[in-house]
C-alpha cells in the first residue's frame, strides 16, 4: 500500500472520528431542550452534557451585503458598533454594554416584596446553560443587583434570609460574570481591553450550581411556599382597599385588571389565614380547621407561583385572560404523543413483547440488547445513539439465530422478521419497471439552470460539505414520526413540511415509497410527468358513433391528442449523505428523508440537476412527485375550510401552507416560508390551527396582551422543546398564509387510473 493511500486512509478515519464526536454533540444539544422533570436519563448527565462547553456563541461575523432587509441593516448596525467598542468584540458585547449600563426606569419596589421575590424565585440548574444566560441576561442580572442592594442595608431583621440566598445568587453572579467576560464586557458594563483573558468556570463551580439550586428547590419544597412577613390586620384590609379602587380604573388594560384582581384575591386569602391562626392560638380551633387552614395555604402558594411566573415572563394561566393561554400553547408532551408518535410506540411495543419470548426462550443477552434499544428513544438518548443500539441489538439477535434450534430460533426469528419489517422501508419494485441507476455515483452533479434559485448558496454548500458512508445505519430507526424531520441548509421547506404532513396522517404510505436493498444502496420511488401523445379518431369512425344527431356533424382538430401523466420512476441511490463539520447538510436525522432528497436532486426538477434542483417550492407539488397526486389549492378561508383542518385525519386530506413572501407581512412566523397543518381545534369561541415549522424551531406563542412572538433561535442545532409546533388563531392564519393546498390520500391507494 502506497504512502498516499495510508494518508488518505488517515484523513478518512479522523473525518469520520470528527463526524461522530459532532454529530453526539449534536444530538445531547437536541436532548438538553428536554424537561429536566420529565427526561428518562439521569438529570444530572443531562446537565453535564449541557454544560460541556459555556463558551460564548455569538461570533461577531460579517456585514450583510442584504441592504434590502431591515434585520440585516439592523445586524449590519450592530456589528459595526461593537468593532468600535474593540476589534476582539462580539456582536453580543454591544448589547450587554448597553444593557448593564442602561437606566432602569421602573421604580423600585420596597425592600420586603424585593427579598420576597427572590425567595420565590425558580432557580433551575438550566440557568447555567448559555442560551438560557443570552435570553434572560438582565433578569438574572436584576436578581443579582437586588440581592447586593439589599445586603448592603445591613437590615438585621433580613440578615438571615438573605444569608440563606447567598449560595445560589452567589454562583449566579459568578455564571454572569464568566458570561459578560467570555463577551468582552465586564458584569459593571465596562468593554474590556484588548487581550484581557476571559474568566472560565471550573467543573467544580458549574457542578456546584447544580447541587446548590437543587438542595433549594428541595428545600422549599419541604418547607412549602415560603411565608409573607406578616402584617397587622388594619394594614392588610388597606391594601385591600387599595386594591379595590385601582380595578374601578376605567383606563386599566385587561390584563392588568387580571393582574390586580388575582392580588386582591391572594390578599384577602391572607388575611383569612391570618385570622384563622389567631383564633387557632386562642384556642378555639379543631383539627378540622387545621386542616382547612392547610388548603388555604396551598392554595396560596399556587396564587404565589403563578405571580411568580408573570413576574420573569413565565407562561402564565389566567382565567379572565383575553386568550386561555394554557390550551393556546402546545406543551412538549403533546408534542412527542402526536398520532405518528403513537404508532411509533405502539410498534416499539409490539417489539418489547416480542423481547419478552427471547428471555422467556433463555437469551438474556440478547433480550438486555434489545432492550437497551427499547428503552433509548431518540426523545431521551438523540438520534445517533438510538441508532447505535438499534445495530447493537441487530447483531445481537442475527449473531444468536446463527445454530438456534427450538423454542429459541422461533423468537429469534420473529425478531428477526420485525427488525426487516422496521427498519428497511415497505417498497416493491414491480418486475420490469425502470429503475434508474446511480449506485456508481456518490453524488449528483449539478447542471443547468433552476428556474428557482439556490445556486450559489448550493455551490458553497457543495465545496464545504464531506460525504459520509451510512451503509451500515439502518434505513428506519423506528417507524417513522413527525418530528423525525428537521430542515437545514437548503431552502428546501416546502419539502420538510409536506413529508412531515404525510407522516403525521399515513406513515404507512411514506414507508411505501422507499426499500433498502441491504448492499448500501436505496431504491426510492418518485413520480414525474411523463407526455402522452394519442392518435386522433379517424372521421368516419366519429360520425358512425354520432349516429343520427347531426348530420352535418363534422370532426375538426389535430392529428393528434396530447395530455401529461405522473408516472413512477424507481430511483436507486447510495446511502452516503453530505455533512459540514459533523453535522447533516441537507435535514438532519432522519436517513430516509435524505435518501429522498437525494433521489429528488438526481431526477432532478425544471431543467436542472442536482441540489439546487430542490431550492424552493410549494408543498402540494412536491407529494405529487412522492406519491403522483396533484394536489388541490384552496382559495376561500372560510368556516368550512377551519373544519375541514379539524377533520383531515378523518377525511384523509394533507393541508400545506406557505406564508407571503414578504418579509414585513408576517408575525411571529417566517416570511417565505412552507408550515405542515396538523390539524386544529377550539379552545371557547376561539379558533386555532396547529401548524409545525420544518426547522424544528421557533414556535409561536401568544402572549397575555395579544401579541404573537417566536421562540428558539434558527443557529441553534437543537429543537425546542414543542419541536416546531404551535397553534395559530384561525383569523391570523387566514391573514398571514397566502398558499394553502390539499393532497388527498385516498386517491394513493387506488388502482392507476382511477385516482
Amino acid at each position: 500500500m502506497d504512502e498516499l493511500t495510508q494518508q488518505r486512509q488517515r484523513q478518512t478515519q479522523q473525518l469520520r472520528q470528527q463526524e461522530e464526536r459532532q454529530q453526539q454533540r449534536q444530538e445531547l444539544l437536541e436532548a438538553m431542550e428536554l424537561d429536566l422533570d420529565q427526561v428518562q436519563v439521569d438529570p444530572m448527565e443531562v446537565y453535564r452534557a449541557k454544560t460541556a462547553n459555556l463558551q460564548d456563541t455569538a461570533q461577531l461575523g460579517k456585514t450583510s451585503f442584504k441592504f434590502y432587509s431591515q434585520t440585516h441593516r439592523t445586524r449590519n448596525a450592530m456589528i459595526k458598533a461593537s468593532r468600535a467598542l474593540t476589534p476582539d468584540a462580539t456582536a453580543l458585547t454591544l448589547q450587554l454594554h448597553q444593557s448593564l449600563n442602561r437606566q432602569d426606569p421602573a421604580p423600585p419596589a420596597q425592600d420586603g416584596d424585593v427579598l420576597a421575590h427572590l425567595e420565590q424565585y425558580p432557580f433551575t440548574p438550566s440557568m447555567y446553560f448559555t442560551d438560557m444566560v443570552r435570553e434572560h441576561f438582565m433578569e438574572y442580572v436584576t436578581l443579582v443587583r437586588d440581592y447586593d442592594r439589599l445586603r448592603q442595608l445591613e437590615d438585621p431583621a433580613m440578615a438571615p434570609r438573605l444569608e440563606r440566598l447567598a449560595p445560589v445568587l452567589n454562583g449566579l453572579r459568578t455564571r454572569l460574570a464568566a458570561f459578560c467576560e467570555q463577551n468582552r464586557v465586564t458584569l459593571a458594563g465596562q468593554v474590556l481591553a484588548q487581550g484581557t483573558r476571559a474568566a472560565q468556570l471550573t467543573r467544580e463551580d458549574i457542578e456546584g450550581w447544580y447541587h446548590t439550586v437543587t438542595a433549594w428547590q428541595q428545600a422549599n419544597a419541604a418547607a412549602g411556599q415560603l411565608e409573607e412577613p406578616p402584617m397587622a390586620p388594619e394594614q392588610r384590609q388597606e391594601r385591600i382597599r387599595q386594591l379595590e379602587e385601582l380595578r374601578q380604573d376605567e383606563d386599566l388594560e385587561p390584563v392588568e385588571e387580571v393582574q390586580l384582581q388575582q392580588e386582591q384575591e391572594r390578599q384577602e386569602a391572607l388575611a383569612q389565614v391570618e385570622q384563622l391562626r389567631q383564633q387557632q392560638q386562642d384556642g378555639e380551633l379543631d383539627d378540622e380547621i387545621e386542616r382547612e387552614i392547610q388548603e388555604m395555604e396551598q392554595d396560596l402558594a399556587a396564587l404565589d407561583r403563578r405571580q411568580v411566573r408573570e413576574e420573569v415572563g413565565r407562561p402564565n394561566v389566567q382565567p379572565d385572560a383575553p386568550l386561555d393561554l394554557a390550551e393556546s400553547r402546545r406543551t412538549r408532551q403533546e408534542a412527542i404523543n402526536t398520532p405518528s408518535d403513537q404508532l411509533s410506540n405502539a410498534s416499539r411495543e409490539e417489539l418489547r413483547q416480542l423481547n419478552g419470548a427471547l428471555a422467556h426462550a433463555g437469551l438474556e443477552r440478547v433480550a438486555q440488547a434489545v432492550n437497551r434499544y427499547l428503552e433509548g428513544t431518540r426523545y431521551t438518548v438523540g438520534y445517533t445513539e438510538e441508532r447505535e443500539r438499534l445495530k447493537a441489538a441487530i447483531q445481537a439477535v442475527d449473531k444468536a439465530a446463527k445454530g438456534a434450534e427450538g423454542p429459541a430460533a422461533q423468537a429469534l426469528a420473529q425478531v428477526q422478521a420485525y427488525f426487516d419489517r422496521m427498519t428497511n422501508g415497505t417498497l416493491v419494485v414491480p418486475e420490469g419497471a425502470e429503475v434508474l441507476d446511480f449506485s456508481h455515483q456518490t453524488r449528483p452533479q449539478e447542471t443547468g439552470t433552476p428556474h428557482y434559485g439556490g445556486v450559489k448558496r448550493t455551490w458553497v454548500i457543495e465545496r464545504a460539505a464531506y460525504w459520509s458512508d451510512q451503509k451500515d445505519t439502518p434505513l428506519f430507526s423506528h417507524e417513522p414520526t413527525v418530528n423525525d424531520l428537521k430542515q437545514r441548509t437548503v431552502s428546501n421547506c416546502y419539502m420538510v413540511a409536506s413529508t412531515a404532513g404525510l407522516v403525521n396522517l399515513d406513515p404507512a404510505l411514506l414507508k411505501d415509497c422507499l426499500k433498502d436493498n441491504g448492499d448500501g444502496t436505496v431504491t426510492v420511488r418518485l413520480y414525474r410527468p411523463v407526455t402522452i401523445r394519442e392518435a386522433r379518431p379517424r372521421q368516419e369512425e366519429t360520425e358512425e358513433a354520432l349516429g343520427d344527431l347531426d348530420e352535418d356533424f363534422e370532426v375538426i382538430g389535430q392529428e393528434e391528442i396530447t395530455r401529461t401523466e405522473w408516472q413512477p420512476v424507481y430511483v436507486r441511490v447510495t446511502k452516503e449523505v453530505p455533512r459540514i463539520a459533523g453535522a447533516d447538510a441537507l435535514s438532519a436525522g432522519a436517513l430516509w428523508m435524505q435518501m429522498i432528497e437525494k433521489a429528488c436532486a438526481f431526477l432532478g426538477r425544471d431543467q436542472a440537476k442536482g441540489y439546487q434542483s430542490l431550492w424552493y417550492g410549494e408543498g402540494g407539488g412536491f407529494l405529487q412527485r412522492l406519491l403522483g397526486v396533484a394536489p388541490e389549492t384552496i382559495y376561500d378561508r372560510d368556516d368550512q375550510l377551519f373544519e375541514d383542518i379539524c377533520n383531515c385525519r378523518e377525511q384523509g386530506f394533507v393541508y400545506n401552507a406557505g406564508t407571503h413572501n414578504n418579509e414585513n407581512a408576517g408575525e411571529g412566523v417566517n416570511w417565505g416560508h412552507a408550515y405542515t397543518i396538523m390539524g386544529g381545534k377550539r379552545v371557547g369561541n376561539q379558533r386555532y390551527v396547529l401548524l409545525r415549522n420544518p426547522y424544528s424551531t421557533y414556535s409561536l406563542q401568544y402572549q397575555e396582551d395579544g401579541k404573537k412572538k417566536k421562540t428558539g433561535t434558527v443557529g441553534t442545532p437543537s429543537s425546542d422543546e414543542t419541536y416546531g409546533q404551535f397553534y395559530m388563531k384561525y383569523e391570523d392564519f387566514c391573514r398571514q398564509f397566502s398558499t394553502v393546498t390539499r393532497t388527498d390520500l385516498n386517491r394513493v391507494r387506488q388502482p392507476q387510473g382511477q385516482a
